[in-house]
């Protein structure tokens, strides 16, 4: 199976990644309490930005050099980060902190 123009073999790393960071969002989803989810949401804020820009610059990169190759890079090709690679990156993101944070429920006022 043929990628899309764009899908070099770096940006189907970085696709891979958002799904993995995706996915571990929504584990982690069920240790937080419902009035909690939007403070960890902008808590994680920076972290969709971060991926976007990553996503964005893979994107550009194919543009600006890959674009002249006659077919681009099939997507049977093993596309992810390895393991450790993806765990540092993950931990390097507001999203561990954050859900430990928040998945508490906050203590109500006695007044």
């Amino acid at each position: 199976m043929q990628g899309t123009s764009w899908l070099s073999l770096t940006a189907k790393r970085e696709v891979a990644f958002v799904q993995d960071y995706l996915v571990t969002l929504h584990t982690h989803l069920t240790e937080v309490p419902d009035e909690n989810c939007f403070a960890l949401g902008e808590a994680i804020r920076d972290d969709f930005i971060d991926l976007s820009d990553s996503l964005e610059e893979r994107a550009f990169q194919f543009f600006q050099r890959g674009i002249g190759r006659a077919k681009p890079d099939s997507l049977d090709l093993w596309h992810k980060y390895d393991r450790k690679a993806a765990e540092d990156r993950l931990r390097g993101m507001k999203l561990l902190t954050a859900v430990e944070l928040f998945k508490h429920k906050p203590e109500r006022d006695a007044g």
